[in-house]
Formats: structure tokens, sequence, C-alpha cells
């Protein structure tokens, strides 16, 4: 399977990974040097991302 070809990215996929790109800059972002840090597992975020 080649992971990188010229066929279009389907509308739905662009969505989700436009979701995911919000999610991120929204959450995992302002908290990842915190988290990494501390050494804790960030439930609260995965349970949002859940969400």
């Amino acid at each position: 399977m080649e992971l990188l070809d010229d066929r279009p990215v389907p509308e739905a996929a662009r969505e989700v990974k436009a979701d995911a790109r919000e999610f991120a800059a929204e959450h995992i972002a302002p908290n990842a040097a915190d988290y990494y840090e501390s050494g804790e597992s960030p439930h609260d975020i995965l349970q949002a991302g859940m969400d």
C-alpha cells in the first residue's frame, strides 16, 4: 500500500483531519509540555478526544 499517492483525499477524510488538527491545537498543544514534564497521563485530554 502506497501511503503517499496521487489520489485525492475524500471530503470526509479532510473533515476528520481538520477536526483532529483543531482538537490538537485547542487541547493538546497548550498542555503537552506540562504533561511531559510531570510524567502524568493526560486522562482529561484523552476523554475529551473520545467525546
